[in-house]
């Protein structure tokens, strides 16, 4: 039988886990909706995205539109597409690359007449074996370069969730980047997490690590000049 005490720090903790955290991430998110829409206002972006079901939050549109507009992201690679997509295709500067690549045939269509200057590409899951599993990822990551990698798909898996972006950061030659994964409160990409940090220590890579959290929570990891992304939140 539990004790007094037991009980009491029981529903301390359930109180924090169900309602306290919920709460204050909803909080930030509306704060993030705010700090977004002042940035559309100052850069005068029209302010059309939707961030609700599973596409980006605000959290996530408002740290790229930051590091969009401070920053200088030469070479962009984005991995699943939709707002996000259609943000750094407005922001990015004009000698900038920006790659994005996108599995599902319906959705690249959808997408595509709403960008401009974005190389979008319709790749086809492939199966690799990534850190000795199989996994379905895109083809032909590791030949791109990047100092901003947005990482938002393929879909989720229970396991080790798009993990394939290890490619790219592996064969990535820049000293200065910034890693984005989204959906870092989901099991799946807590895991990825886990594989990028000890791949870009066996790369020998400085870099720091923070997560911004609202209604969804994003893992950042910067090096470089890119440092001072993490002081945005």
């Amino acid at each position: 039988m539990l004790g007094t005490n037991s009980i009491k720090r029981w529903i301390k903790q359930f109180v924090q886990w169900n309602i306290t955290d919920h709460l204050e991430c909803y909080t930030d998110e509306l704060l993030y909706q705010q700090l977004f829409a002042q940035k559309c206002s100052l850069l005068g972006l029209r302010n059309d995205f939707y961030p609700v079901g599973s596409a980006a939050n605000y959290g996530l549109l408002y740290l790229l539109g930051r590091i969009l507009s401070e920053q200088k992201a030469l070479s962009i690679l984005e991995l699943g597409s939709g707002e996000t997509t259609r943000l750094i295709d407005q922001l990015r500067d004009d000698d900038a690359t920006h790659v994005c690549l996108e599995d599902d045939a319906t959705w690249h269509t959808r997408i595509s007449p709403r960008l401009r200057r974005c190389d979008y590409r319709l790749r086809p899951l492939v199966s690799r074996t990534i850190e000795g599993r199989p996994c379905l990822t895109y083809p032909d990551l590791s030949v791109e370069r990047f100092d901003l990698l947005v990482v938002d798909g393929p879909h989720e898996t229970e396991d080790r969730s798009r993990i394939g972006c290890l490619e790219p950061i592996r064969e990535n030659t820049n000293q200065d980047f910034v890693i984005i994964l989204d959906d870092c409160e989901r099991k799946g990409e807590r895991q990825t997490r886990a594989f990028i940090e000890m791949a870009l220590r066996q790369k020998g890579a400085t870099f720091r690590y923070r997560e911004l959290r609202a209604k969804k929570t994003q893992g950042v990891f910067a090096a470089g000049r890119f440092d001072e992304v993490l002081f945005y939140w």
